[in-house]
């Protein structure tokens, strides 16, 4: 199981889900499997759209959180990935 950490960054609060690298997401993109805010990368960086944002100094970390997804949250990551790349 990913951990889960709740962060602040620029000035809202998100879910990083992984340790040192993963998907910046709010609570409600998380629970129902919907397409993340940005990436935090392996290099510290933090891409929206593969254009950078900001970079892992700009993240506060507020503490490990408990979240359970809804049971369709996966049938709806990959079907809005689809759309994504269908663009």
């Amino acid at each position: 199981m990913e951990k889960i950490q709740q962060i602040k960054f620029q000035n809202k609060k998100y879910l990083l889900i992984g340790e040192t690298e993963g998907a910046i997401c709010t609570k409600k993109q998380y629970i129902n499997g919907e397409l993340s805010y940005a990436h935090l990368f392996e290099d510290g960086t933090i891409r929206r759209f593969m254009h950078q944002i900001g970079t892992i100094k700009d993240i506060e970390f507020l503490g490990v959180v408990n979240i359970k997804v809804k049971k369709d949250a996966i049938f709806n990551m990959f079907n809005n990935y689809g759309k994504l790349l269908r663009q």
